[in-house]
C-alpha cells in the first residue's frame, strides 16, 4: 500500500488488511510480505509491523516503491475519486488488487486490467493468482498499462482537451 496516512481512509485500509487479511495470508504464504509506504505512518500502524507486514514508510523517489514490489494493493475501504497511487501502479506495469473503492471511478475490468477483491478470502485467492500465476501476472501488468496509457495518459488529456475546446469553438 501506498499513501499518506494523514488521510484517515489510508490508516483504515492497513488496519482493515492486517487484521482482516494477513492473518489468512500469513497462514498459508508465510513468504508473503506487504510492504506499506508513505509519509506521517502513525504509531499505531508502526505498531502493527510483524515478520510479513514491513512499514516501509516515507519513500523519496516513489520509482522505488513500483521497481521493488510484484503486486500494488488498494484496500481502501471509503473514500471517493479517482486513486491517483492506482493509476501510478497500472502505468509501472504492476499488477494490483483494488477493492471496489478503489477501483471506483477508473473504470477497470476485474480479471482484465485489475482483480478486485471483497471478502478477506477474495483478497487471499487474488494475492495467490498474481503472486504464483506468471502468465496472470504478465497479462494484467499489460492490460493495466495499456488502459491507463489509453485512457489516462498525457497525450489521452491533450485530445480528450482538444475535443472539449473544439466544441465550443476554441481551438488549440
Amino acid at each position: 500500500l501506498l499513501g499518506g496516512y494523514g488521510h484517515p481512509p489510508n490508516v483504515e485500509a492497513v488496519e482493515y488488511f492486517i487484521a482482516n487479511v494477513m492473518p489468512g495470508l500469513k497462514d498459508k504464504h508465510p513468504e508473503i510480505h506487504f510492504n506499506i509506504y508513505g509519509s506521517q505512518l502513525p504509531k499505531k500502524l508502526i505498531d502493527l509491523a510483524n515478520d510479513t507486514v514491513n512499514m516501509q514508510g516515507y519513500v523519496e523517489v516513489i520509482d522505488q516503491v513500483y521497481n521493488e514490489n510484484k503486486i500494488f494493493i488498494a484496500p481502501l475501504q471509503s473514500g471517493a475519486g479517482i486513486k491517483g497511487k492506482v493509476l501510478g501502479a497500472l502505468a509501472y506495469g504492476i499488477p494490483t488488487i483494488l477493492s471496489p473503492v478503489a477501483a471506483e471511478g477508473i473504470g477497470l475490468r476485474d480479471g482484465v486490467e485489475t482483480l478486485i477483491a471483497k471478502t478477506p478470502d477474495q483478497w487471499i485467492e487474488a494475492i495467490e493468482k498474481l503472486h504464483y500465476d506468471p502468465a496472470l501476472w504478465l497479462n494484467i501488468s499489460k492490460a493495466g498499462q495499456e488502459y491507463v496509457n489509453t485512457f489516462y495518459s498525457f497525450s489521452a488529456g491533450e485530445k480528450l482537451m482538444a475535443e472539449a475546446l473544439g466544441n465550443v469553438d476554441i481551438f488549440i
